[in-house]
């Protein structure tokens, strides 16, 4: 298939399933790649087959670890389709060892964040995961898409996408990858739960942390009455260092819920930044699910994009609605564009969420 990077302008990729490599597969991703073919695997393959990281390798600069290149033995010179397919059949096998590969050769491995695209988004991580997802062994290859229109450049989503269409494969975003993940797994671990008195009554009170963005939550339920409304969903996110002192902290959005009679304020708690928009969209998706809301209203929630929806969309045996829009803080709709999954989820029948 082919991938395409979160932004538009990021290099596109061609992947394989490493046990899937025939000379046909492997052909097709010289003649239309860069003619450098990667094998993507584990840590814990690459550390069983002692492949060392490359000396001087940019990292950074790559955002791939990449390691020394090999050659399964007794494949001829190894440069051949039939004999780089055999290379990567065997990188996918479990069974293979030390001594089945010669080095340097002509398969590039490198080796994926133990996180999948979770820790990076890259192409090698989205091999093993897509790879992983198909029920495969977690082995896959890649090579970079090249221009058509400028040979000398790596093809951007919109080509990429053309040549998808021409090639009739499969076409897939960095992005869709890890919305994928997202949704399937569960990342926001519980670590406590409390019920508080208040000003507007019983308020349970549940903290979470986030183990992709790394970021804690506290969600402040309130239940007066939950069989005579639509529940309420808030978010704030904490600014003050020493919230502790402070007062009037998420008092407005408190209120809204008690007025409400049903809801939740999700408030994020102050943290360095480093944690990304779409990681914590999705970790406030998965707290709306864990609080068993199936059509709130949304209120001061980050712009709700494709990946979102998906994961808020649940699963298709039991779906929960997805927004056509959301409520800023200003309370003005915030529009989505989601299409694609729109008709995907009219197909399976379900719902929309309501806005306030």
């Amino acid at each position: 298939m082919v991938l395409t990077g979160a932004d538009p302008a990021d290099d596109a990729h061609i992947l394989i399933a490493a046990e899937k490599s025939t000379v046909e597969s492997v052909s097709f991703l010289v003649r239309y790649g860069s003619g450098l073919v990667c094998a993507a695997l584990p840590g814990s393959a690459c550390d069983r087959l002692e492949l060392a990281p490359m000396i001087g390798a940019d990292r950074n600069r790559a955002n791939t670890e990449y390691t020394v290149s090999i050659d399964a033995t007794g494949s001829g010179t190894g440069i051949s389709a039939a004999d780089r397919a055999r290379t990567l059949r065997m990188l996918a096998d479990s069974s293979s060892a030390v001594g089945d590969f010669t080095r340097p050769g002509h398969v590039l491995p490198a080796r994926t964040a133990p996180g999948g695209v979770l820790d990076r988004r890259g192409p090698a991580e989205a091999a093993v995961d897509l790879a992983t997802v198909a029920g495969l062994r977690r082995a896959g290859a890649f090579t970079a898409l090249v221009s058509e229109d400028d040979q000398t450049l790596i093809a951007e989503t919109a080509e990429a996408e053309r040549f998808a269409d021409a090639h009739d494969v499969a076409v897939v975003s960095l992005e869709d990858v890890v919305a994928y993940r997202r949704t399937m797994e569960s990342h926001v671990r519980t670590q406590f739960a409390v019920v508080r008195n208040s000003d507007y009554g019983h308020i349970h009170c549940v903290g979470y942390r986030s183990d992709v963005s790394g970021v804690e939550y506290v969600a402040y339920s309130i239940d007066s009455s939950p069989s005579a409304t639509t529940p309420l969903v808030c978010f704030e996110q904490e600014v003050d260092p020493a919230p502790h002192l402070s007062t009037g902290v998420a008092t407005a959005s408190l209120a809204a819920v008690a007025d409400n009679g049903y809801g939740t304020v999700i408030v994020a708690r102050r943290n360095d930044g480093r944690a990304s928009t779409a990681d914590i969209r999705a970790d406030l998706a998965e707290i709306v699910r864990d609080c068993g809301y199936r059509s709130p209203f949304l209120r001061n929630f980050p712009a709700v994009e494709r990946p979102l929806t998906l994961h808020l969309n649940g699963s298709i045996s039991n779906p929960v609605a997805v927004p056509d829009s959301v409520i800023d803080a200003t309370g003005a709709q915030i529009e989505l564009g989601c299409a694609a999954y729109d008709e995907l989820l009219g197909q399976i029948g379900a719902t929309h969420f309501q806005t306030a």
